[in-house]
């Protein structure tokens, strides 16, 4: 009966998959899409101000800390602010680090919401030209919402287009569906290469008694599967442990 449970839920999740990954990832348009590109723009000007003229250490903090997190601001630090005279300055540079990358901020610029995470990036070409060489690659920016509001945790370089959740969402559902290929033998499936004494024996979907009961008995399971899909991690990791049996 625990199989059968387990059965039924892979398949109701595989069933809602398609509705819930409408909330999960969408690509921000509008006003909304101005406002995160505008607080990018003055995230960008906070870090340029730094190489105007000598600060210290605790107000080069201040100005960072209003659009960028603790952790981010340190390796800020670390990587661009140089001892001058006392205090300190950011010199100018053609590859600065953990700095907000020159995006166009048009159609190529692409702003990303997942529930409280934004992420924001841009495909920049190979260039073998000037003083700076670099390959093809994705500059990406990640915030996420905090009890100050939003504020950007993560700037990096990626070869790879960044990935989205509902896209390894697709991949784990893709992975299951391989895995769990239904072999229908009259009114039986069974799952294939197990020893046929644990198959799953589920009942005639004719037979309204028997399927009645048998979903009564699982509409608990159902129930939590339903939230599961809607958090990809409890998800993979409830996926983790079947596979594991």
């Amino acid at each position: 009966m625990r199989q059968n449970r387990l059965f039924c839920c892979i398949i109701l999740f595989i069933v809602i998959l398609p509705f819930s990954q409408q909330t999960l990832a969408k690509e921000l348009e509008g006003s909304s899409r101005d406002e995160v590109l505008t607080y990018l723009q003055n995230a960008f000007d906070a870090q340029i101000s730094l190489t105007e003229k000598i600060r210290s250490k605790e107000e080069i903090k201040q100005i960072l800390s209003t659009y960028f997190e603790g952790e981010l601001i340190e390796n800020y630090i670390n990587e661009n602010v140089h001892p001058l005279e006392g205090q300190f300055i950011v010199y100018g540079t053609d590859f600065p680090i953990y700095t907000i990358p020159f995006f166009t901020y048009d159609v190529k610029t692409k702003v990303i919401e997942q529930g409280d995470e934004r992420i924001i990036y841009e495909f920049f070409p190979a260039s073998k030209d000037g003083p700076v060489e670099y390959d093809e690659h994705y500059e990406v920016v990640k915030m996420h919402k905090t009890n100050e509001g939003w504020k950007i945790y993560s700037i990096e370089n990626e070869t790879n287009e960044p990935v989205m959740i509902e896209d390894q969402i697709t991949s784990t559902v893709d992975k299951v569906e391989n895995d769990v290929v239904l072999q229908t033998t009259g009114t039986e499936y069974q799952l294939p290469n197990k020893d046929t004494s644990n198959q799953l024996n589920i009942p005639n979907p004719l037979d309204i008694d028997d399927t009645a009961t048998f979903f009564n008995q699982s509409f608990k399971d159902l129930y939590n599967i339903y939230f599961l899909s809607w958090n990809y991690m409890q998800t993979r990791n409830f996926l983790n442990e079947y596979s594991m049996k």
